[in-house]
This record gives structure tokens, sequence and C-alpha cells, in this order.
């Protein structure tokens, strides 16, 4: 798990306050780097979110390995 903190207009669309319940779902443009499957079959993906968008984790992070069935494409 990652946590990523900047302005919400990055994230979402819906109008969000400081009374909103959260956390809440977003989106997070990347560009996929890499595919593999785990040995029991699973598909995860390998993501950079330095592209298109700039965004890293708090850590700094910028690659990540996501589960394929979490990824959509919004283009």
């Amino acid at each position: 798990m990652w946590l990523f903190v900047d302005k919400v207009p990055l994230f979402t669309d819906e109008d969000l306050e400081p009374a909103s319940a959260f956390p809440r779902a977003g989106v997070i443009a990347c560009q996929i780097v890499g595919r593999r499957l785990r040995e029991d079959g699973v598909a995860l993906v390998s993501v950079d979110t330095a592209s298109p968008w700039g965004v890293a984790a708090v850590g700094g992070e910028t690659r990540f390995e996501v589960l394929a069935t979490h990824l959509s494409d919004c283009g």
C-alpha cells in the first residue's frame, strides 16, 4: 500500500471537502513498464507514475507492481 498526497483534481472529479468520508477511490495516470504472472496465475503489472503526470508516493516511489485488475483505461 502506498500513500499519494496532492490536490484533489489530480485524483478525482468529485467535489470533496474536509467533511467528506475518506479514503476515496481515485485515479493516477501511469505508464506500463512490465507485466508478469505470479505462480498462482494472477497477472501483475509494473507501472511508473512519473509519466505522464509526475506523481510520486509520499516516500518518493514512482514504480509499483499492482494487480492487473486494478488498472483501467481511462483514455
